[in-house]
């Protein structure tokens, strides 16, 4: 089901027309959008249910693109405020509000145009992951299928990217070539992706103007070990995208060597009873399908 959108912070003219030569126009002189999406998968492909994570953005200034979760992203934030470099509390209203945001998708998706370069970043637990790597040109073939989706219309597109077949549904109503995760290169903005085995669904809820700069460096330095006040040693990651794949997958599907990466000696889990679970039990919780699937690195 999607909601009716509307373009934020335009003039009242273009709010009641919603027309396309008006969003353009206004749009040239913005430092960029921000999609607002609900992005939904499953970890088990027989599962009759998704994990739905609905607060996911993608903020594009023509140049890069981020996708991310908005709660991640205001930890990420507050977290420069609560804490000094050795991890002492600084401001306890900042740090008050960290324990308040629970969830949120650990996971980014960066791309830098300009220099074709990709970043996957993952934060399981207390550890950083930094995958890096080259932007593919998504070979979208164009149908003649339409649909009104969220209030726009759209048209169908096809073609298999990063090793999976995904159907896009785009709009050229919003003339920018980008989308969720790492999806680009349609004749128009991308309002819904799904893959052909039903596992991923990207659907974009409503769209504004950028108000302010891009979220892309904060984020971009958020992940990045070398930036950071820590040591690898200390559990942060940079490998190519190809490594620091097979390592978040392995962890996400793997009890005992994510508890290994993240110096756990032992832990225990326990169902709503009370009842200690046993170890086939815990295991059979870590269940990850990755977006780019493992295939596509053999």
């Amino acid at each position: 089901m999607f909601m009716k959108t509307t373009l934020m912070k335009f003039t009242v003219l273009v709010f009641a027309a919603l027309s396309v030569l008006a969003f353009c126009s206004v749009a040239a002189d913005a430092q960029g959008i921000r999609i607002h999406y609900g992005f939904e998968r499953k970890n088990d492909v027989k599962a009759t249910k998704n994990k739905a994570c609905m607060d996911m953005r993608t903020d594009y200034d023509g140049s890069t693109a981020a996708f991310y979760s908005e709660k991640a992203f205001l930890r990420d934030s507050l977290k420069q405020f609560a804490f000094d470099k050795n991890g002492n509390a600084l401001d306890n209203e900042a740090y008050s509000k960290l324990v308040d945001l629970h969830g949120g998708l650990k996971e980014v998706s960066l791309i830098d145009f300009k220099n074709n370069a990709i970043v996957l970043g993952y934060k399981p637990s207390f550890i950083l992951i930094r995958g890096e790597g080259k932007l593919e040109m998504p070979k979208w073939s164009l149908t003649e299928e339409t649909d009104e989706l969220n209030g726009y219309k759209t048209k169908k597109a096809v073609g298999e990217y990063y090793g999976r077949k995904w159907t896009i549904w785009y709009t050229e109503e919003i003339p920018y070539d980008v989308g969720p995760w790492l999806f680009w290169g349609a004749p128009g903005l991308i309002v819904k992706a799904e893959d052909e085995d039903k596992i991923f669904s990207f659907y974009m809820i409503y769209v504004e103007e950028l108000a302010s700069k891009s979220r892309y460096d904060f984020i971009n330095a958020c992940y990045d070990p070398s930036s950071s006040l820590q040591r690898e040693k200390d559990g942060m990651y940079r490998f190519a995208l190809k490594d620091a794949e097979k390592m978040y997958t392995r962890m996400e599907n793997d009890m005992d060597y994510s508890h290994k990466i993240q110096g756990i000696i032992s832990s225990k889990a326990y169902d709503k009873s009370g009842r200690e679970l046993t170890k086939a039990e815990r295991s059979a919780a870590f269940k990850y399908i990755p977006l780019i699937p493992e295939s596509y690195w053999k």
